[in-house]
């Protein structure tokens, strides 16, 4: 779904694909950072599982995705999703930063390359966060959401080296520099559905708290580098000390 929506042609767009306009945009600004679109990748269920555990994909990563408990419910991702695009459309009215309208809705029409553009601009001013509560009409629940994005969203380069049944284990760096594990629940997939590669891992994103749980902001950047042993076993050796804390 995702490959398709990155490469069709829609009118929001004057005709062009997301794929498309971000080449465009690449174009113009030599310094863009990589919009991190998702490619899909097909896995076969007697396939090896792209995490590398060297077991078919069926006695693998596809148990946790076809159980759903590493990612949110249908009603939390339909939640989160109308709460963050209500909060983009509330940035993107404010600062001008795309031409389109993004409405509090799921599925959203525009594209992930625009919103993307806005939830930059958002984690460079999070204080926009609390301008939004204090001008739309929301619920309390919704309130004390917003307001622990604010206060706790943690942008970060992890590392991704594990998945349970109930998240993907990520490696990050906490306050005082120590590394710190996190498990990271998938929005409307698991995040080792989303990714399908080889663990560990290196990523981007932003790390929010939502209803007890810890998920991502709709936005993950891998780096297209396979990790050598020395480097592999230089991860576990953090991975180790880290669960020790």
């Amino acid at each position: 779904i995702m490959h398709a929506k990155n490469n069709t042609r829609i009118w929001e767009n004057n005709g062009y694909s997301p794929n498309e306009i971000h080449e465009i945009m690449m174009e113009r600004d030599k310094n863009i950072i990589q919009f991190p679109t998702t490619h899909t990748v097909h896995v076969g269920r007697n396939e090896p599982c792209p995490c590398g555990s060297g077991k078919k994909y069926k006695k693998c990563c596809a148990l946790i995705n076809d159980a759903g408990s590493a990612q949110l419910s249908r009603s939390e991702c339909r939640e989160f999703y109308e709460l963050w695009y209500g909060l983009m459309g509330f940035v993107n009215e404010k600062k001008k930063v795309i031409k389109e309208k993004i409405k509090a809705q799921y599925p959203n029409e525009v594209s992930d390359v625009w919103v993307h553009k806005v939830r930059d601009v958002l984690w460079e001013e999070p204080d926009l966060i609390n301008e939004y509560i204090a001008t739309a009409d929301l619920s309390v629940e919704q309130k004390e959401i917003l307001m622990l994005w604010r206060t706790n969203h943690k942008k970060a380069a992890m590392i991704v080296v594990e998945y349970l049944p109930e998240y993907a284990v990520v490696i990050t760096a906490g306050e005082e520099g120590e590394d710190r594990l996190y498990g990271v629940k998938g929005i409307s997939n698991s995040v080792a559905g989303v990714l399908k590669k080889e663990l560990p891992t290196q990523a981007e994103g932003v790390l929010l708290p939502f209803k007890g749980k810890i998920v991502y902001d709709s936005f993950l950047s891998t780096v297209s580098v396979k990790l050598l042993e020395g480097a592999r076993r230089f991860v576990q050796e953090l991975y180790d000390k880290a669960k020790k804390h």
